[in-house]
């Protein structure tokens, strides 16, 4: 028998009307709050980043989208 996935808990600040939108939602599939939300995160995760991929190379690709090497000049000078 396989070992169950190891589970951490994760708390986000929504506003009241995304909360009350969230648990209309997961009401009209007939799931929780906390499943409906885990789905729904999961689903973006798996297109962001495909399980199996290299995360490194992921956070690494992510992370150059935001490299100015005008701003690596203002902060090597300074």
């Amino acid at each position: 028998m396989s070992e169950p996935a190891q589970k951490t808990r994760l708390t986000i600040y929504v506003s009241t009307e995304i909360k009350r939108r969230l648990r209309v939602a997961a009401a009209k599939r007939d799931m929780s709050l906390g499943d409906y939300v885990l789905d729904g995160l999961a689903k973006r995760l798996d297109s962001d980043v495909p399980p199996g991929d290299d995360l490194l190379k992921a956070a690494e690709s992510s992370l150059a989208f935001w490299d100015n090497p005008v701003d690596d000049e203002v902060w090597n000078d300074a």
